[in-house]
């Protein structure tokens, strides 16, 4: 019996990191849409969101989802969306202020 439990959580752990890794792609895909709306024609240097970047960014969003329920939730993805956002941008920043 023990091992079927194993399993059972073997399984659905693997169930959750592929979900993370979707949700992690949403966020970036958003993220990097709204820059592209933003940025139309503005001559702007694409942002880079790195692996590392995303990662922390989706920690923190599953970490405020976990803590608020549902009763946040859209308003807990906006401020991840947001938040990566902002330092993208504030990346490019820098990058042109080092050129």
């Amino acid at each position: 019996m023990r091992e079927k439990h194993l399993g059972h959580a073997v399984s659905l752990a693997t169930i959750l990191l592929s979900t993370r890794e979707q949700f992690a792609r949403a966020l970036r895909d958003a993220a990097m849409a709204s820059i592209r709306a933003r940025s139309r024609g503005a001559g702007f240097d694409q942002p880079i969101i790195s692996r590392y970047f995303l990662e922390s960014h989706v920690d923190d969003a599953l970490y405020l989802i976990g803590r608020d329920g549902l009763d946040a939730l859209e308003s807990n993805v906006r401020f991840a969306v947001d938040e990566m956002i902002r330092e993208a941008l504030e990346n490019v920043r820098m990058r042109r202020t080092d050129n």
